[in-house]
């Protein structure tokens, strides 16, 4: 279990960077699980401005956690560990048909990773609405 919540902000950025440091890039699933058990809330990040979102240090930092920068928080961890994933990740902001739209990760143009539960899901079998894609090396802030 996460137990990040409870931790200092300073606490939690070595908490993070010590759980990084263990992991390998064929690790989704810990990452996955990681970032699942953190408290959330409806919006902690303006999902429509993404020169505005925080990058993965700012996000461990304040604590505060939405479903989409969750999503945000998957993708630098993936691109963090591997720069392999960099390539392979984006962030989609979708319309899943349920009058909500957020954040999901699409790995490899195939695999959706926090559209559900703890779950990758493959795209194709979805029926939702892309509304705009994001490229890590372009739309993720690592400064």
């Amino acid at each position: 279990m996460n137990n990040s919540c409870m931790l200092s902000p300073a606490e939690r950025l070595q908490d993070w960077r010590r759980f990084r440091e263990t992991l390998t890039e064929d690790d989704l699933d810990k990452i996955i699980e990681w970032w699942s058990s953190l408290p959330y809330t409806m919006r902690a990040i303006d999902i429509y401005n993404s020169k505005q979102w925080p990058n993965p240090w700012e996000l461990i930092y304040y604590g505060e956690f939405c479903k989409s920068s969750i999503s945000l928080g998957i993708a630098y961890t993936l691109c963090l560990i591997d720069e392999s994933w960099q390539d392979r990740t984006k962030i989609l902001m979708i319309d899943d048909n349920s009058l909500d739209i957020f954040l999901v990760v699409l790995l490899d143009d195939k695999y959706l990773v926090n559209y559900s539960y703890k779950e990758i899901i493959e795209f194709d079998s979805l029926d939702v609405k892309v509304l705009e894609t994001f490229s890590c090396d372009e739309h993720l802030n690592f400064a």
